[in-house]
């Protein structure tokens, strides 16, 4: 999706800094608390707690509708508070 806005130069830095700036973690177990209607994103959200995750980054419908009881921010939402 990525590759519509930006050049392929700028996709391969982007995901370099992903890369550079993050932590690879096992998947813990499942929390067996469901918050989201689609039990195939109950992962993400698992992961973003064991991991301390201060905001999960996703498009996703179903993970946005949690945002009364989750902190959820599209990626654009999340680009601009990296930008000030």
């Amino acid at each position: 999706k990525i590759a519509r806005y930006v050049s392929a130069a700028e996709a391969t830095a982007y995901v370099e800094l992903i890369r550079s700036e993050s932590a690879g973690l096992d998947d813990p177990p499942p929390s067996g608390q469901a918050l989201c209607d689609d039990p195939d994103d109950e992962f993400l959200i698992d992961l973003a707690r064991a991991a301390g995750a201060d905001v999960l980054v996703s498009g996703d419908a179903h993970l946005l509708a949690l945002r009364d009881r989750l902190a959820v921010l599209t990626p654009a939402e999340f680009l601009v508070t990296l930008s000030g």
